[in-house]
């Protein structure tokens, strides 16, 4: 796993948690718990009135254990069209 996230770092990701969150950014790190550190970061917000929104975070530390989903971003058309993802754990 450490190489496969090692090949992420200094390349633009997508990442999902179990929450359903999706955060997009420029992966900086890793460690040994896969906790990942992203800059340039945005959270993509889907809702009814428009496509979807951006909310700047800036610089996110997003923990190992709730994500679900970590990938390589190969350009804007891989994020644009994505449906919401609904949490996996329900509050």
């Amino acid at each position: 796993m450490a190489q496969k996230l090692s090949e992420l770092v200094g390349q633009p990701v997508s990442v999902v948690t179990t929450d359903g969150k999706h955060y997009l950014g420029l992966m900086r790190g890793f460690d040994q718990l896969a906790n990942v550190m992203l800059e340039d970061c945005v959270e993509r917000v889907w809702t009814r009135d428009r496509p979807y929104q951006d909310i700047d975070c800036q610089v996110m530390l997003i923990r190992g254990d709730i994500i679900c989903v970590i990938g390589k971003v190969e350009g804007a058309s891989d994020i644009t069209t994505a449906p919401p993802i609904p949490p996996i754990f329900p509050s």
